[in-house]
């Protein structure tokens, strides 16, 4: 039996969102495969595991070290190695675990992939600029360079990396999304919204990086459009809030009279998230950067029509006629949004048929952990590169 070992920071999807979400989603996919044992080192101090998100999983929990970029586990290394792994694999950047899984591979001589989940694309290089040049310069850029594979959710991802400067292999593999969940709850939204009210749905971390100011201030655009108002549109924003943008948003919703039409929920796990895809018409994310959204990925499995900008990185919705694009800026992101909701109710049906056939096959989660096995595999030495792999 192959032993797989994942370094992460937040275990708890409070914490970690989108990254934390995905990361499980892999663990949990490869342990289903068979033959292999899955540990994950993360932290999550002062709460249990949240069991459905690590469920098949072992999770070896520490606490969060004393402060952020910079100091090293010294204990995770030592825990790393305990367990013998073929294969250990980092997930995200900027945190002491990436430096400990360095360390842990290199004293044991074992293969090491890293997954920046985005985290190396120009957009997200820029958002705290000068504690990432401190670490990059530390330790970050010489943990990247001694990897034996980094993989990238898209083409666009192998581009940011080269672009620093690492030429590394590079497998390129989307994130996978499992079958939609069973529902039959009330969504967060039903006392507050008319029960005809059509839903459109923003769910992940109510951030700028997510575009949630610019959505809200181009739903204020088209809040009072006849056809809007006619057929009942309402945005619910469900997710994880950056207190900073949280407030500029509900700003934006007093100061254009949109209580009656937006409002902002908490996050939603396991049932009460499958709730709010059931509950919703059509689903929106405006982000100026990602690295492969689980949400788009979440909201096709139930079959939801999608808008996205083009920076959601998965081009293949567009080509497949499963997501239409929208803009950036509120007056642009306005413009795609009026003409997304605008779309007859065969059409919109038609992009999320589209896009829940697109994650029943190249974005399973079945499909896309066989071919990191393969590259596992490649990196282990005991089989030729898989079609995934692009070298420099």
């Amino acid at each position: 039996m192959s032993k797989i070992a994942f370094t992460i920071g937040p275990l708890d999807a409070d914490q970690g969102a989108g990254l934390t979400v995905a990361t499980a989603g892999w663990a949990r996919a490869l342990a289903s495969l068979g033959g292999t044992q899955m540990t994950v080192f993360g932290r999550n101090p002062g709460k249990p595991v949240e069991k459905s998100l690590w469920e098949g999983v072992a999770v070896r929990m520490r606490g969060k070290p004393a402060g952020r970029l910079g100091e090293l586990d010294l204990g995770l290394r030592s825990a790393i190695a305990a367990e013998h792994p073929a294969i250990i694999h980092s997930h995200g950047l900027w945190l002491a675990h990436q430096y400990s899984a360095w360390q842990a591979a290199k004293g044991a001589g074992i293969p090491r992939l890293v997954s920046p989940h985005g985290h190396l694309d120009a957009w997200a290089l820029g958002r705290g600029r000068l504690k990432k040049a401190i670490a990059w310069r530390l330790y970050q850029r010489a943990s990247l360079n001694a990897a034996t594979c980094l993989h990238a959710l898209h083409e666009g991802e192998v581009s940011a990396i080269r672009a620093v400067g690492l030429n590394n292999p590079v497998c390129v593999i989307p994130n996978g999304v499992g079958e939609a969940v069973a529902s039959g709850g009330p969504a967060p939204w039903q006392s507050i919204f008319p029960p005809d009210a059509k839903i459109l749905l923003f769910l992940g971390r109510i951030t700028h990086q997510k575009g949630a100011v610019d959505l809200v201030r181009a739903w204020g655009r088209i809040a009072r459009d006849p056809m809007i108002l006619r057929e009942k549109w309402k945005l619910a924003l469900v997710g994880w809030p950056d207190p900073d943008v949280v407030g500029r948003v509900q700003t934006e919703i007093a100061d254009n009279a949109m209580n009656d039409s937006v409002q902002i929920f908490d996050a939603q796990h396991g049932t009460a998230k499958a709730n709010c895809f059931a509950g919703a018409s059509a689903f929106i994310l405006p982000s100026r950067s990602e690295g492969l959204p689980v949400a788009i990925l979440e909201a096709w499995s139930y079959g939801l029509p999608v808008a996205m900008t083009a920076a959601c990185n998965l081009p293949i919705g567009f080509a497949e006629g499963a997501a239409v694009e929208v803009g950036l800026e509120p007056v642009a992101l306005a413009v795609g949004l009026k003409d997304f909701l605008s779309l007859p109710g065969a059409k919109l049906r038609a992009l999320g048929s589209r896009g829940r056939q697109l994650t029943q096959t190249l974005f399973s989660w079945e499909y896309v952990a066989k071919q990191m096995m393969e590259v596992y595999s490649w990196c282990r030495k005991q089989s030729p590169a898989p079609a995934t792999m692009r070298f420099p």
